[in-house]
């Protein structure tokens, strides 16, 4: 789909029922929603790639500011579009709120700094988690049936952030039979052998700033014992050095209410 003298759009509908191979925006600068993905397990777009989905909007080109940068966009569903791979830079999208990438094969996104995201919805495949400033992202989601659309329960997508194989895997922290179960692989711990490894591709965790808070803290535990485990394995071809930097993190657990709360 080539979309001409798209200018003045701010909506071009739900495309996910197209099925989209191909689709190039241009200067679609007022644009505020973009549906081109489906949350439904059954829905799935092979035909989408990175090469011929052409919807980055860096902040900048070069040295110069973006012409074409969707300054204006909000909302951005990639969901099950599983051959987008690569990284996604939506530096420009200053307005962003939801960005949902499950079930692609996406492995980062580039927000802007000090963005206003409140829902991020992140698939197995990440491998660089970058936030600067992010202002809303007050909560962590820690089940993937949070985040999927269902009319039947009328469940509607929860706020926050949901790193697939992360935050839906944190829980297991507390208790140590589950930790072995869940991070062992072929490694006694405890004298058990167990193999059944829950991966993550995460290299590179940067979080300046923000409200994420002591969660921020908590996905730090988790990834650090997960990779530890991970290089345990003397045949394991993955073995990562996870880069960690924060700065100006709020790790109280408390929470500062608005007048108005209850």
């Amino acid at each position: 789909m080539y979309i001409q003298g798209p200018s003045y759009l701010r909506d071009i509908g739900d495309l996910s029922t197209k099925y989209l191979d191909r689709l190039t925006l241009g200067s679609a600068i007022r644009l505020n929603r973009l549906v081109l993905g489906n949350d439904d397990p059954n829905y799935r777009n092979d035909g989408a790639t990175s090469e011929t989905i052409r919807i980055n909007s860096p902040y900048r080109n070069g040295s110069s500011l973006n012409p074409n940068a969707k300054a204006l966009l909000q909302y951005l569903d990639l969901s099950n579009l599983s051959a987008m791979t690569g990284g996604l830079d939506v530096s420009g999208c200053l307005k962003l709120q939801t960005a949902r990438l499950l079930g692609s094969s996406l492995n980062s996104i580039t927000l802007p700094e000090g963005n206003v995201v409140e829902t991020l919805y992140l698939p197995a495949a990440t491998e660089d988690f970058v936030i600067i400033q992010g202002q809303k992202l007050r909560k962590i989601i820690r089940s993937r049936a949070e985040c999927i659309t269902s009319l039947a329960t009328n469940n509607t997508p929860a706020t926050g952030l949901y790193i697939e194989n992360i935050t839906d895997k944190m829980d297991i922290n507390s208790d140590p039979d589950l930790i072995n179960q869940y991070m062992g692989i072929n490694v006694p711990i405890g004298g058990i052998v167990v193999d059944n490894l829950v991966r993550n591709n995460i290299k590179k965790y940067y979080l300046q700033g923000g409200v994420l808070g002591l969660n921020s803290y908590e996905i730090l535990d988790y990834l650090v014992k997960t990779k530890i485990k991970m290089n345990l394995n003397p045949t394991a071809a993955d073995k990562l050095i996870l880069f960690i930097r924060l700065l100006n993190v709020d790790w109280t657990p408390y929470m500062l209410l608005d007048d108005d709360a209850e």
